[in-house]
């Protein structure tokens, strides 16, 4: 049996056998994805030239769970021709971004296509602050970045964020009102 990096391995070296003839010159990959959910997953992208040129746009194919199908015991080869099929389906996707983006849109198209996961609340206002002091450490290095190229604007915003309830501030100042 396969390790995941001996199965990621394996389908780049192979998938090509699996695909139409314009394939033979691709561009295989797999890259870790971080999902919005925290969650990491290694994702393979498969590229023509042609894609690259004409949309720039290629379905990424999470082999997480297709892995654990190889773990439980499906053929090896039956694995490959899913890729395979999966990819080739992203051929019958229209050239156009505008009209993918259209038939994301459509539910009758995606419902079918979703997954849901639910984390625990607290978990979520984990993963947001992590998100906040993401894009917040963005713009303190793009403040850093404008007083370098202008040093006559100074920096002002503090290193680090901080987080404060609604609940705790209201403690805090029980005087104020909303509208303050």
């Amino acid at each position: 049996m396969l390790s995941f990096k001996e199965f990621q391995g394996y389908v780049m070296d192979h998938i090509r056998e699996y695909l139409p003839e314009e394939y033979a010159n691709a561009e295989v990959s797999v890259r870790t994805v971080q999902k919005l959910n925290g969650v990491t997953l290694q994702g393979l992208e498969i590229w023509t030239p042609e894609m690259k040129q004409g949309t720039g746009v290629t379905p990424t194919i999470y082999l997480n769970g297709i892995y654990e199908n190889y773990e439980n015991g499906v053929d090896l080869e039956v694995i490959m021709e899913h890729i395979g099929n999966l990819e080739r389906q992203s051929m019958d996707l229209p050239e156009d971004v505008a009209e993918i983006k259209e038939m994301y849109k459509d539910v009758n198209y995606v419902k079918d296509r979703l997954i849901v996961s639910l984390i625990s609340a607290e978990r979520n206002v984990d993963f947001l602050k992590e998100i906040v002091r993401r894009i917040y450490a963005a713009m303190v290095r793009t403040e850093y970045l404008v007083y370098e190229m202008f040093p006559e604007i100074r920096p002002t915003l503090p290193q680090q964020i901080h987080f404060i309830h609604s609940e705790d501030l209201l403690q805090k100042y029980p005087t104020f009102t909303p509208k303050w």
